[in-house]
């Protein structure tokens, strides 16, 4: 359940914010930018659903395993 879930409530932000230069994404702003995106996204999952436990993740492109790309998932913990 938990893989279902961080596979739609991922967002790619090659997707959210299209450009044809990839290395924009991945400057300090664009991290520093992803990492703000991922604490609000924690606090407004605490905030609607205080009885229920959320992962949320940021990746800053330089994982191969998430494809390099910059990108946020939340799913709820078991």
């Amino acid at each position: 359940r938990q893989e279902r879930e961080a596979m739609w409530n991922t967002f790619s932000f090659e997707d959210i914010f299209p450009t044809e230069e990839q290395s924009v994404l991945r400057d300090d702003r664009a991290v520093a930018l992803g990492q703000i995106l991922a604490e609000i996204h924690e606090a407004k999952l605490i905030r609607d659903f205080p009885d229920r436990r959320f992962i949320v993740e940021f990746w800053d492109g330089s994982q191969p395993e998430h494809g390099g790309e910059v990108s946020l998932s939340f799913w709820q913990d078991a």
